[in-house]
């Protein structure tokens, strides 16, 4: 094959850096691209609001726990009553209602009618009591849940972009490298002596290396708004919370009789966030930024910012669902108790 003119390779040479150039344009990117404006904007989502109905208009039932037992005649009366139950009991307040239950039932078999009467509509009261705490759950469960889903749903989003992105920026650096080795093997063709095919080669491994950099770093972003922050109340932790119902915030600020610490369920929880590494590393700027962020009204995620506010999401609402498990012991330990047949 006759090698090409000593001119060709020239021109070659000397239009080297105007293709490059133009391959850059064409490619867009001509250095690392930074994150658009509108990468971060609402604009382009369509938000899920999760918040519940307004309460106005509508009647709102606060129970109050209970004194505690203050004799033993009275410890001696719930004596049929598992402990779980008696402490889901005093979590919605109706223990009081335990012990008139208790008291009624001795009336009762004393062949009482009107006792009987009574008995009846104090276990159809503890049943309310049982069903509005079961809705509060429900509620409460339902605004984490929905929470973590939207977290999940902008994370796949931005997911889709940073794919979308990494997919194109490989098909950038393939051409990059196949049109610039095309270059290189023509200035080696016309001259093998010369350092231009060398050059080039540099060329396209600098290029390689932007596109690379582009499709790693370069994420995408969203601005997370959560005005109505129900993680804030947990690692807070105040005496009353506005956002959960009575009920399932006493619930999860119980003391455990099984953790040798005696924490709560609030206080476990935060601690199996920072054990997974929710927070990011301890003492680092990552774990700063994302408490600043997680917990306060919102502002601009990553991916893997809104992955694990999801998860936090995740593992309360699995935490206020386990309330259900105590509600239903209680309601069949009340309802095996044998009613007194009327005349």
């Amino acid at each position: 094959m006759a090698p090409l003119p000593r001119c060709l390779g020239g021109q070659l040479v000397y239009r080297a850096p105007v293709l490059l150039t133009v391959l850059c344009f064409a490619l867009g990117c001509t250095s690392t691209p930074q994150p658009s404006a509108d990468t971060i904007s609402q604009g382009k989502m369509i938000e899920r609001y999760c918040s519940p109905p307004s309460d106005v208009g509508r009647p709102v039932v606060l129970s109050q726990p209970a004194a505690s037992l203050s004799s033993d005649e009275d410890i001696s009366a719930l004596e049929h009553f598992s402990p779980q139950a008696l402490e889901i009991a005093d979590i919605i307040g109706v223990e009081n209602l335990l012990l008139r239950l208790a008291a009624l039932e001795d009336d009762a078999a004393r062949k009482a009618e009107v006792s009987a009467f009574r008995l009846i509509l104090i276990r159809q009261e503890i049943s309310d009591r049982i069903l509005l705490s079961l809705l509060d759950i429900r509620s409460a469960a339902a605004e984490a849940n929905c929470e973590e889903e939207r977290a999940d749903a902008h994370a796949d989003q931005l997911q889709e972009k940073r794919d979308a992105r990494a997919r194109r920026f490989t098909i950038f650096a393939v051409l990059a490298g196949g049109l610039v080795g095309i270059l290189s093997g023509g200035l080696n063709a016309a001259d093998p002596t010369s350092a231009s095919g060398g050059i080039a080669a540099m060329v396209a491994g600098g290029l390689s290396s932007v596109f690379g950099a582009a499709a790693l770093f370069d994420d995408p972003r969203y601005e997370f708004r959560h005005g109505r922050n129900l993680l804030r109340d947990v690692l807070e932790g105040p005496e009353r919370s506005s956002l959960f119902p009575s009920s399932v915030w006493r619930f999860l600020n119980q003391p455990l009789r099984d953790d040798p610490e005696h924490r709560s369920r609030r206080e476990i929880l935060i601690a199996r966030w920072r054990q997974d590494g929710r927070f990011g590393n301890a003492g680092s700027d990552t774990e700063q930024r994302r408490i600043a962020l997680f917990f306060g009204p919102g502002g601009i995620y990553e991916i893997e910012d809104l992955r694990a506010r999801a998860a936090m999401m995740d593992l309360l609402e699995a935490d206020i669902d386990l309330m259900s498990h105590d509600l239903e012991r209680l309601l069949h330990e009340v309802l095996a108790r044998k009613l007194p047949i009327l005349p």
